[in-house]
């Protein structure tokens, strides 16, 4: 199997060069695809997915936890970035600031959602109750036996005037 052959020598590649200087090139790259190019003269090309294998593949899940931590530290460090946009900003870049702090505060919400985001939506369960499901089994024996369908309906006959 070649493919299991190039992830196992991706990992191993990942892993040597160590997850610590990983962390600290992605903090000052902050893009995934971009920091692997950056590597590569160290590590060999690994693609995107396969890094993301190998952050998971730490069965302990220790690994993937220092990389949301590596992720909250640059949430932060985006928070302030925009803060410094939007101060710097004057007449003629007032739109591009504004893209600009935007886009910083949407990914600092995504990387650090406790701090900087909105808290995850609640899920309400609607329990049926015993009435209701009572009607649905009469519906059911109804139309299983349709000739024994009784209508109650009231005629109403047009007025002549």
């Amino acid at each position: 199997m070649p493919g299991r052959k190039i992830t196992k020598a991706a990992y191993r590649s990942l892993s040597t060069f160590g997850e610590e200087a990983i962390f600290e090139t992605y903090l000052e790259v902050r893009d995934v695809a971009r920091m692997l190019k950056s590597l590569e003269s160290d590590i060999g090309s690994v693609s995107v997915g396969l890094f993301y294998r190998w952050l998971h593949s730490d069965k302990t899940g220790g690994r993937w936890e220092r990389w949301q931590d590596n992720k909250k530290i640059i949430g932060s460090s985006l928070v302030e970035e925009g803060l410094e946009i939007v101060d710097g900003a004057d007449d003629g870049s007032v739109q591009a600031a504004r893209l600009k702090a935007e886009q910083r505060r949407w990914m600092a919400e995504r990387y650090n959602r406790s701090e900087y985001g909105k808290p995850d939506a609640t899920v309400n369960v609607v329990i049926i109750g015993s009435d209701f499901l009572s009607a649905l089994k009469q519906v059911e024996e109804e139309i299983s036996n349709p000739d024994e369908i009784v209508i109650e309906a009231e005629i109403i006959e047009p007025e002549d005037g």
